[in-house]
């Protein structure tokens, strides 16, 4: 399994790359008055408009005023392209099923229904999702209803907003087995070590 290692309040998390097209940066996007508490407002991507969830309302965490490291992990749902917001993306990870663990019942009690498994990384543990179980305690169709709109609506809504335009474009590129791919620039290392200086060098990525 590759993963797409991504953090939210210091906490990393981990997506399946075959779950994600693509990863933008974050530069704002247009809220939408009235909607859902999460629903953090749309971007256009190319010729569609895409509604962006913020995942530390979704996770009941913390809310904080997105970072310059902020990105948007574009997935695909039963209602169509997602964004998720989150605080950063670290990189690619390819992990085997020996460094995956269940979810403890005591976990399980407490109803994060999120949680898919939980993965060892270094000396941390990376928290695994699945969209089917972020999304599966409420309606996703209602949450982005009041995204569904006209490219026409949106210029009109970015004009009076002038701040919220949609970012360029980052295609996900999936890491070979033996290989680690930068998820900012796409450069591919054959160690994790590797990696982690480039990113710190290139992208001012701190890992851990």
């Amino acid at each position: 399994m590759r993963l797409i290692n991504f953090e939210i309040n210091e906490e990393d998390f981990g997506l399946d790359i075959s779950e994600v097209r693509e990863i933008l940066p974050f530069s704002g996007c247009v809220p939408i008055p009235g909607s859902h508490p999460d629903l953090e407002g749309i971007v256009r991507v190319r010729n569609q408009l895409v509604p962006v969830i913020n995942l530390r309302r979704k996770l009941n965490l913390p809310v904080t005023q997105p970072g310059k490291s902020a990105r948007i992990i574009i997935v695909d749902t039963t209602e169509g392209a997602v964004g998720l917001l989150v605080d950063r993306v670290k990189n690619v990870i390819p992990l085997s099923d020996d460094r995956l663990a269940e979810v403890p019942n005591l976990l399980r009690r407490f109803k994060i229904n999120y949680l898919n498994a939980l993965g060892e990384l270094d000396d941390t543990i990376m928290i695994v999702i699945t969209t089917g179980r972020l999304f599966g305690d409420y309606r996703l169709d209602e949450v982005i209803a009041p995204a569904q709109m006209s490219i026409e609506q949106f210029e009109s809504r970015t004009t009076a907003q002038p701040d919220a335009v949609a970012p360029p474009e980052i295609a996900v590129i999936a890491a070979p087995d033996t290989s680690w791919t930068c998820a900012q620039c796409g450069k591919q290392y054959r160690s994790g070590s590797a990696l982690k200086r480039h990113q710190k060098k290139n992208h001012a990525v701190e890992t851990h």
